[in-house]
């Protein structure tokens, strides 16, 4: 059997006081593209920090690669520094290859112009690319993506959605996307999870047959039979 992108054995999460996660197991394969879907307060974020290392104290065993990415809801960036200095850090490439890779990307999301611009200076919309392009920058073999695309309007979103495809095509890496949005976890995936309201097992965790490469817009994919079975099965799932 191969060696998966992620496996989670067993994990339990308790945060003050109160039962997250428990004994939930996850095992998804090398280079595949996962959505996690699940009604609010069910525990996706938890999971994503625990499987980051960002919680300290889970029960039960998580497997992941020495290089992970991590973009989380708030696209969290160093105020001090500029955009470019905030994907060097990033990065463990020499000096002279991260700058290239981290230019690469910035000309691909169209921030080109933005590499010595302070994030205080950004949009909503901007600083979620840079936090975005910032969990790939590593060469990471699992990215980790938290609602990535909140609060962006559906033009900016399509193409986020998009340039998110493109990178986890060019790198071959495991993604982990939450996503409360049935028709974008359609459009991503190449599985579709959703999580208990208790944190304890997966009410659906069905794989995505629709072929690639898919249309950016949710309105192409609606008539097939496929998208409609996918979207019935996850909204009862969640509900």
């Amino acid at each position: 059997m191969t060696k998966p992108g992620l496996e989670v054995k067993d994990l339990s999460v308790t945060l003050s006081g109160q039962s997250v996660l428990s004994n939930l197991n996850l095992r998804i394969e090398s280079g595949q593209f996962a959505v996690l879907s699940g009604a609010s307060g069910c525990g996706k974020t938890t999971l994503l920090r625990a499987i980051a290392g960002e919680i300290v104290t889970p029960k039960g065993a998580i497997s992941v690669p020495m290089k992970i990415g991590y973009a989380q809801q708030s696209a969290p960036l160093f105020p001090w520094l500029s955009v470019l200095d905030n994907l060097l850090l990033a990065s463990q490439l020499n000096k002279q290859s991260a700058s290239e890779k981290a230019v690469g990307l910035l000309r691909k999301v169209g921030l080109e112009n933005a590499a010595d611009v302070r994030p205080k200076a950004l949009s909503g919309g901007m600083r979620s690319r840079v936090s975005l392009i910032r969990a790939f920058m590593n060469e990471p073999k699992l990215v980790l993506l938290d609602e990535p695309f909140n609060g962006l309007d559906i033009q900016n979103r399509e193409r986020l959605q998009a340039i998110t495809c493109e990178l986890w095509q060019e790198t071959h890496t495991t993604v982990l996307l939450v996503s409360h949005d049935l028709d974008e976890a359609i459009r991503l995936s190449d599985r579709i999870l959703v999580l208990s309201s208790g944190g304890d097992r997966f009410t659906m965790d069905a794989l995505n047959t629709i072929s690639r490469p898919r249309s950016a817009r949710s309105i192409d994919l609606q008539p097939l039979p496929e998208f409609r079975v996918l979207w019935n099965q996850m909204q009862s799932s969640i509900q």
